[in-house]
C-alpha cells in the first residue's frame, strides 16, 4: 500500500488484528503529527470494532514503537462520504457518485462530478449527468470523494439514520498519543444519544507527552 517504512510496519501491526474481527484496511495516511488509520466491514462497522482496532494498534505500536516523536492515532470508519486517495479506492467506488478537483491541466476544467462507469490502468472513467464522459489518471487528482444521495425523508416514528459521534477511547495513559476513534451511529445507539442529549463528541482522552 505504501513505500513509507513506518506505515509499513502500522500496515503489518494492523493486518493481524484486522483479520480477527473481520475487518480491512481501506486508508492509511499519516500527517504531520497524526496517523489516520480508516478501516471498514462487509455491512457496516461499529464503535466496539473501531475501540478494538484503536485499542490492540496502540498496544501494539507501543511495543514495536515504529514512531519516535508523539503523534495521534486517529481510527475511523470511511463514513458516508469516502476519500479516494488510491487507484483501490476508486475501483471500489465503481456505479458511485463523485465529486473530483483535479491538478492544474492546460486550460482543462478542474472539477468534474459523475458516476465512476470504469477504472482502467489507474484511468478513471466518469460519466455526467448529460452522458458525456471524462477521463483523468488516478495521479491527476487533487482531492475527490464519493457524494452520498439521501432518500426520501423517513416517515413519523421511523428510525433515524445518517447521524455521526465521535469517541474517543477511554483507559489508560499512552506515552505521547491520543487516540480517537470514529463511526456511524447504529439506530439504537442514535436513540439512545437522543434520549440522553449526548450526540456529538464524547471526550475521552488518552494524551501525554514524551
Amino acid at each position: 500500500m505504501t513505500d513509507d517504512p513506518v506505515l509499513a510496519e502500522v500496515g503489518r501491526l494492523l493486518a493481524p488484528i484486522l483479520e480477527r474481527i473481520g475487518a480491512e484496511l481501506y486508508d492509511l495516511e499519516r500527517s504531520g503529527g497524526t496517523l489516520r488509520v480508516t478501516v471498514d466491514r462487509s455491512g457496516g462497522i461499529d464503535l466496539d470494532a473501531l475501540a478494538t482496532v484503536n485499542r490492540e494498534l496502540g498496544r501494539a505500536l507501543d511495543e514495536s514503537d515504529p514512531i519516535p516523536s508523539a503523534y495521534t492515532l486517529e481510527v475511523s470508519s470511511p463514513g458516508l462520504e469516502r476519500t479516494l486517495r488510491t487507484a483501490a479506492h476508486w475501483e471500489r467506488s465503481i456505479g458511485d457518485r463523485v465529486k473530483v478537483k483535479l491538478r492544474p491541466r492546460d486550460d482543462a476544467p478542474r472539477r468534474a462530478e459523475g458516476v465512476v462507469a470504469g477504472v482502467a490502468g489507474g484511468v478513471v472513467t466518469l460519466t455526467g449527468d448529460d452522458g458525456s464522459t471524462v477521463t483523468f489518471g488516478v495521479d491527476a487528482v487533487e482531492r475527490a470523494r464519493t457524494v452520498f444521495e439521501w432518500g426520501p425523508a423517513p416517515k413519523p416514528g421511523g428510525g433515524k439514520g445518517g447521524k455521526k459521534a465521535k469517541a474517543k477511547s477511554a483507559g489508560g495513559a499512552v506515552d505521547g498519543r491520543s487516540h480517537t476513534v470514529d463511526a456511524p451511529l447504529d439506530k439504537g445507539q442514535d436513540e439512545q444519544a437522543d434520549a440522553a442529549g449526548t450526540r456529538g463528541s464524547a471526550p475521552h482522552d488518552r494524551e501525554v507527552n514524551r
